[in-house]
């Protein structure tokens, strides 16, 4: 029986759809299980490679994967068969593994790339993260494939990052405490759907931030410190809400320029003419955003940061060199998103002389057009005819119907060719047209393509200078965060923060999913080195999930820069949350709810350290009581030890025992939502009353009811009765074997009689 290490069954979250996902991964491993991996936002082109050890379960590779959300994961072919393929397919099985030849995964390529890359990591030992590098080389090599396009590999912009920074936040973990989407599978439900982000590079670091926080209080301080300027100061939301709305995809603009298809073609030459439209607008709206900052006085060291990122000489460079190109109607209607016409006209004349000898003849051939409208409207002045254009058609004749029941040839002069209807209008064409329309269209394309070796020139410029643009996209992204941290901070009365070493201490607390519900109620919850477990007891539905859950959301919160809904909240910085939530059987897997819990556990207890937050609720309930009990007691003792914070819900009120043998492990309980210090007053009973009030029969809860008062008398009368059917059961075999003694029967026949005998009473 094959049993995943990880809970028992894939992970039923519904991934994203292709269209939405924006990252493309590279993995591979060595034999010391040192795993490499190298992803790329396609988006933005930014890219990042990070390498570490990990354990058998492969816990951080399995969780980053999860929060990237590749809509494809590339790993060397040799590795069809390891385990760490095993586990991605058990745990995460909707995503398309693409295994690649291993020559692709080259270190020493790998190591050029960085090296050569115009944003580097700042790492002086680079060489030695070579599995990384060669996960990197097999990135880009795949890339160049799909694409069909050359990158501009010294362009880019390459991220070292290191997973030791981070709060490490598993995929079960993230689905049980509903993230990204409810239990229903809703986005808005979620902790995600509380924020409101203006642009698609803010909801990408929203993401991040939420699925793989930063544990350096010194980062995360200053996030809270921006966060909180920005709540003092409500000209500036308004201001910075308004200014973000007004950016194109930033990052989206950046990436275009930084590939180019190995054959040209129309539809490509338009998409980078208006992508420079959009750079030029997305600069335009830097310099407004910058204002804003300056005039709106932030100066945290979170704003000072951002104010120096757009500060930057490029930037008004660029400007320059995009708007002594663009003609200025372009450049006054604010075009967005060009029309064919829009690029005839795009580019100033005298920038390129054979741009506008091309013009030219193009006016010509629109002059002919409407010389040639003035005849037909003269030879057929009753039909209201006029010549139109389409994008399918071109330029074409639209009349009025009845002109067809004429004689319009000796009137016009010509055959109409191609005719349609339309209600009382018809549509058709000449030969005049048609040989005109051939013209108008190779002259089109002549201008685009001369309109694009100008463009290109201003791409060239604009990769020379990638840098700012990449300084534009970071600084909307962490504006965006910082607003929408700041809007939830104000909608639900936040607190912030502060990190202090070896101690969670929590007043008045409140669930963030349940926080829009008026009468939803506060708790308190205090950890510290010298009272690090705590043992959770209560009856069902009184509120020990939820008690979980939000102890686990509020501490992702303050990791992400975002104020809580708290009155008071002290925490220690967090290198992992584990949690045990929620059942996990599977059929497919052939692995009940026991050994899924047991691989969970066994998990948790492998990866817990002293930086850890584990959650457990209802340990041991997946067996029988005695059995349970015992695990229960054990894995705790086990959780004391490594001196993570651990909190354990469970029905076995024999663990409130473990206070009186270690004065650092205490008891509380929760009755309607409420906690309080000391174990349960009452260990069993309110199960019973549970399913009074629920759609149980009466008759049953009575009968329960009534059991369980006299549980130990039943349970003597029942031994009692089930030794008497013992008697009785060797009684009728005595008798048997009597009947058998009397019978006259051959020995064969006895021996049959034998067997039947010790098929029914052994």
């Amino acid at each position: 029986m094959l049993i995943t290490p990880r809970g028992s069954q894939p992970s039923k979250r519904t991934p994203s759809t292709s269209k939405d996902k924006t990252c493309m991964m590279s993995i591979i491993e060595n034999r010391s299980r040192e795993v490499g991996i190298a992803y790329i936002n396609i988006n933005s082109f930014e890219i990042f490679i990070t390498q570490y050890v990990d354990n058998i379960d492969y816990f951080h590779t399995l969780s980053l994967i999860y929060n990237c959300d590749p809509v494809e994961i590339l790993m060397c072919k040799t590795a069809e068969e390891s385990l760490l393929t095993h586990r991605i397919h058990s745990h995460l099985n909707y995503y398309d593994i693409s295994f690649l030849s291993r020559k692709l995964f080259d270190e020493i390529k790998g190591e050029q790339l960085c090296l050569g890359s115009l944003i580097r990591p700042l790492d002086q030992d680079i060489q030695s993260k070579y599995v990384c590098l060669a996960a990197l080389s097999a990135l880009i090599s795949h890339i160049e494939l799909i694409q069909n396009a050359n990158v501009y590999k010294d362009r880019l912009k390459i991220n070292l990052i290191y997973l030791k920074n981070f709060l490490i936040i598993d995929c079960y973990t993230i689905k049980a405490l509903e993230i990204m989407t409810s239990a229903e599978g809703v986005k808005k439900d979620a902790l995600v759907g509380l924020f409101d982000c203006k642009t698609q590079a803010g909801s990408r670091i929203l993401r991040a931030s939420l699925l793989q926080p930063n544990k350096e209080p010194k980062i995360v301080n200053t996030r809270l410190s921006a966060v909180e300027e920005l709540i003092n100061n409500s000209v500036a939301r308004v201001e910075i809400k308004n200014c973000l709305g007004a950016f194109v995809n930033t990052e989206l603009a950046t990436s275009k320029i930084l590939q180019q298809p190995k054959q040209l073609s129309e539809k490509y030459m338009r998409s980078q003419i208006t992508n420079i439209l959009n750079i030029f607008h997305n600069l335009e709206q830097c310099k407004n955003l910058y204002n804003i900052l300056i005039k709106t006085s932030l100066c945290s060291k979170g704003f000072k940061e951002l104010i120096e990122l757009l500060d930057d000489r490029q930037i008004d460079s660029l400007y320059d060199d995009i708007i002594n190109v663009l003609s200025d109607t372009v450049v006054e209607k604010k075009i967005k998103k060009v029309t064919i016409f829009d690029c005839l006209f795009l580019v100033k004349e005298g920038r390129n002389v054979l741009l506008d000898i091309s013009r030219q003849a193009y006016n010509k051939y629109i002059e002919e057009i409407h010389k040639l409208e003035c005849q037909y409207r003269c030879r057929l002045s009753d039909s209201n005819i006029s010549i139109i254009y389409t994008p399918v058609r071109g330029y074409h004749l639209q009349l009025d119907s009845s002109v067809l029941h004429r004689n319009y040839y000796s009137l016009l002069g010509e055959h109409l060719l191609k005719i349609t209807h339309k209600e009382k209008k018809c549509f058709a064409t000449t030969y005049s047209l048609l040989h005109l329309n051939e013209k108008i269209k190779s002259s089109q394309t002549e201008i685009i393509n001369r309109t694009y070796s100008v463009i290109e020139e201003l791409c060239a410029k604009a990769r020379d200078k990638i840098i700012c643009l990449y300084n534009i996209s970071q600084a909307v992204a962490t504006l965006d965060l910082y607003l929408a941290f700041s809007v939830f901070s104000i909608t639900y009365e936040c607190s912030k923060p502060i990190f202090k070493e070896g101690k969670i201490k929590i007043v008045e607390g409140k669930n963030p999913l349940l926080i829009c519900k008026k009468d939803i109620k506060s708790n308190d919850y205090k950890f510290s080195r010298s009272c690090c477990l705590q043992v959770l007891t209560g009856a069902n539905s009184s509120g020990k999930t939820t008690y979980l859950k939000t102890l686990a959301l509020l501490s992702i919160l303050s990791h992400s820069g975002c104020f809580v809904p708290v009155k008071k909240f002290v925490i220690s910085p967090l290198s992992y949350i584990l949690t045990r939530i929620g059942d996990k059987e599977s059929i497919e897997l052939n692995s009940s709810s026991f050994v899924a819990e047991m691989y969970d556990c066994r998990y948790i207890l492998n990866t817990c350290n002293s930086e850890s937050l584990v959650l457990l609720d209802e340990l041991g309930k997946s067996t029988s009581t005695q059995d349970g009990i015992a695990l229960a007691w054990a894995i705790c003792e086990k959780l004391f030890k490594t001196h993570a914070f651990t909190l354990v819900a469970t029905h076995f009120h024999q663990l409130s025992l473990l206070e009186s043998l270690n004065p650092c492990i205490i008891n509380i309980h929760i009755e309607n939502y409420v906690v309080s210090l000391g174990p349960a007053s009452r260990t069993s009973g309110y199960g019973i009353e549970l399913a009074l009030q629920s759609a149980l029969p009466q008759n049953i809860s009575i009968r329960a009811q009534k059991f369980l008062h006299d549980f130990e008398e039943i349970m003597s009368r029942c031994q009692k009765q089930a030794l008497d059917c013992k008697e009785k059961k060797k009684m009728k075999l005595v008798e048997e074997l009597v009947k058998l003694k009397k019978a006259k029967i051959s020995k064969d026949q006895i021996k049959l009689y034998l067997l039947k005998l010790k098929e029914e009473f052994c």
